[in-house]
């Protein structure tokens, strides 16, 4: 099948820089925050990020196949994102819009009389530097300022399936119920999540990000974890949001990746956003002091936030988070098969 090849430089939305800080196994009541970070430079890696998608099938008569897939963040000191390639079938358009959180980038692709099979690829030189903490003596002690709230506010706020009150407030309350240290309260909330989950794929009803599920089930996968964490981290007053990406595998070279993946941050005055991921420290336990704080150079960052509203908007509406394909032939959602790989550069 003949397709157009199409290259589109496309000027990101720059989400703002992550930094970060510690992990020890209790750290209530501490003025000092501490990370280990093994007198070591910040690893970095080259590599070229490939998104297939297939859309298997379309029924005859069909007048227009809409595609939506996320650009990955710019993300400065961390992550930069070259120029897509895109290959698509004949006749198809494409636009690169930011969402309504104005942090996203989401490209949409129409076709119009598309076919069964249609194929897609787009693929993105990435650089990426692993997110790595210094040691923060004192930290978190500064209150968020009123200008600091109002700009956090998206950060503060409920989400669907992230509450802050009822069940999640009960939590909270009871976490770092003598601390005054922001850092450190952001480290009880890791510890208690941490303890209190299970990372287990078994079963129905892990994988939608649903705080209130991760409470009662005590598993799931990484967007259960980091939610809980979420709810937790707001209901005690810390601004926190929502990473959605992939896992690079660790090994140079090139290959597929299985899937998606995603972490969190918090936030606080005196240092800026923190990352965890707590769901990776509890897969291998010798990382947990690690994932408070520092993230691995192998993984790609695509969009931050829940419940992100896209531009063209699909009949879906709002979208919890995004990471996969979505399409809709002629308005209704449709199958759309993907696939992802790597190469090292």
């Amino acid at each position: 099948m003949h397709r157009s090849f199409l290259t589109l430089a496309l000027i990101l939305c720059a989400a703002c820089a992550t930094q970060s800080n510690q992990k020890t196994s209790s750290v209530e009541a501490s003025n000092e925050a501490t990370i280990d970070t093994k007198g070591r430079l910040p690893a970095a890696r080259s590599f070229t990020f490939t998104y297939e998608v297939e859309i298997p099938t379309v029924a005859e008569g069909t007048k227009e196949l809409k595609l939506w897939v996320p650009n990955p963040l710019t993300i400065p000191g961390t992550q930069t994102v070259g120029a897509m390639s895109a290959v698509m079938p004949p006749g198809a358009t494409m636009v690169a819009n930011g969402d309504a959180s104005g942090l996203n980038l989401i490209v949409c692709v129409t076709v119009p009389a598309p076919k069964s099979g249609s194929k897609f690829s787009f693929s993105w030189p990435v650089m990426r530097s692993e997110v790595k903490s210094g040691a923060f003596r004192g930290a978190g002690v500064t209150a968020l300022t009123d200008a600091q709230k109002a700009d956090f506010s998206r950060w503060l706020q409920a989400d669907n399936l992230v509450p802050i009150d009822g069940k999640v407030a009960d939590i909270a309350s009871r976490l770092a119920t003598k601390e005054t240290n922001t850092l450190n309260i952001a480290r009880a909330i890791y510890d208690y999540v941490l303890a209190d989950m299970r990372y287990s794929k078994d079963g129905t009803g892990w994988g939608r990000g649903d705080t209130l599920w991760a409470c009662d089930s005590k598993f799931g996968n990484c967007t259960d974890f980091h939610s809980l964490f979420i709810s937790l981290a707001r209901a005690k007053g810390i601004p926190a949001r929502f990473t959605m990406g992939t896992s690079v595998p660790i090994k140079r070279g090139e290959g597929p990746i299985a899937g998606y993946h995603c972490w969190a941050e918090f936030y606080i005055a005196d240092v800026g956003w923190i990352p965890v991921d707590i769901s990776e420290a509890d897969r291998d336990p010798a990382m947990a002091q690690y994932y408070f704080g520092n993230l691995t150079e192998d993984r790609v960052s695509y969009t931050v936030g829940r419940d992100l509203q896209f531009n063209p908007k699909p009949a879906k509406g709002v979208i919890p988070f995004f990471i996969y394909p979505l399409a809709e032939a002629d308005g209704k959602e449709t199958e759309a098969k993907r696939s992802f790989k790597y190469r090292d550069n």
